[in-house]
């Protein structure tokens, strides 16, 4: 379903007057709305060797992740890089 198609959905079912008004001036409001897409599967931690090496590889004997992480992705698409402890 597409953006506008919602907008109506949620306008007849609500009588929503700002929904209203996003309809009436779509071509001012349009740009205004942001699609968000996850990211690709390449750029995940599961699906990059290099990060499954590292992070294996630095395990101490309390499990926890000590010494260089090359680079991880958090959930926010930010990376960590440098001398790291994550638990």
């Amino acid at each position: 379903m597409q953006l506008k198609s919602l907008i109506e959905a949620h306008v007849e079912k609500t009588g929503s007057a700002k929904g209203s008004m996003i309809l009436l001036e779509w071509d001012k409001y349009l740009p205004l709305f942001w699609q968000l897409v996850p990211p690709s599967e390449e750029d995940t931690p599961e699906a990059c060797a290099e990060y499954q090496s590292t992070a294996s590889e630095k395990i101490n004997q309390k499990g926890i992740v000590v010494g260089v992480v090359n680079e991880c992705y958090l959930a926010c698409g930010s990376s960590v890089r440098g001398e790291e402890e994550l638990r």
